[in-house]
């Protein structure tokens, strides 16, 4: 084709495909540039040359590529390939946390099911004191995929900083109901699977804490039946003492 039309900019652009996969990365950048100059446009060979501009160390160039990117395919949901998630990470690497969190809150308007950019995203809210967000961005996790333990802890947790104690109770109480053999933490490997007493000592922490907050809610019965629970299931755990402690009192009370 080249040959034939020496000009082709469409054709460059393939030609500079090929040179990358020869691992030609000179040869590939040239022609993706001539291509770019030449008017041909492809979300591909965007989201490419960017990659190939950051190996070499133009993070300016790769942001100027993958922004361009954006307007090939402005409906991207692909996680190794869309172009707000490309430009979070660089953005956050060289310390632009706004800007990592602007770009990945765009993807995630436009993405229903991306897990792990929400979890990013109510990460910093909470750490920034911005409960509120971080409940919407938590609860958006746990409608995706409910069976990660330690995210409905960090809602409980959201919740409780909001006052909101009966929607804490109700997530802790969630989170001890994740069996460990179904807790994607352990089932996608992200984290090593705890033996079976940590495993009761998380839970049995869990029912404690959802029954002190029963408790100051007035639940006297379900906080009872949660400390009831921490001597059947997790008498040898570490909550088990504090929990006999406040069966006495309540019960005398």
């Amino acid at each position: 084709a080249l040959r034939i039309a020496p000009d082709d900019a469409t054709a460059e652009l393939a030609r500079a495909e090929l040179l990358r996969r020869r691992e030609d990365v000179d040869g590939a950048l040239a022609s993706w540039r001539k291509g770019f100059a030449g008017g041909a446009d492809d979300f591909d060979s965007r989201i490419a040359c960017g990659r190939a501009l950051l190996a070499t160390g133009d993070a300016d160039g790769a942001i100027a590529q993958w922004q361009a990117a954006k307007a090939c395919w402005p409906a991207c949901t692909e996680v190794d390939s869309a172009p707000e998630l490309l430009l979070a990470r660089l953005h956050r690497q060289r310390g632009d946390d706004a800007a990592a969190l602007a770009e990945t809150k765009a993807y995630c308007r436009r993405s229903a099911r991306a897990l792990a950019p929400r979890d990013e995203l109510a990460t910093a809210a909470r750490a920034a004191g911005e409960f509120a967000e971080a409940v919407g961005w938590y609860t958006e996790c746990n409608r995706i995929d409910p069976f990660h333990r330690e995210l409905h802890v960090r809602l409980g947790e959201a919740f409780t900083a909001q006052g909101r104690l009966a929607d804490a109770a109700r997530e802790f109480e969630v989170a001890a109901a994740v069996q460990q053999e179904f807790d994607r933490r352990f089932v996608l490997g992200s984290a090593e699977r705890p033996d079976e007493g940590s495993d009761r000592a998380e839970r049995a922490d869990l029912w404690l804490r959802a029954a002190r907050l029963r408790h100051g809610l007035g639940d006297v019965e379900r906080a009872i039946a949660l400390l009831e629970r921490i001597g059947r299931d997790g008498a040898d755990t570490p909550s088990a003492q504090p929990a006999r402690d406040l069966l006495l009192e309540w019960r005398r009370k």
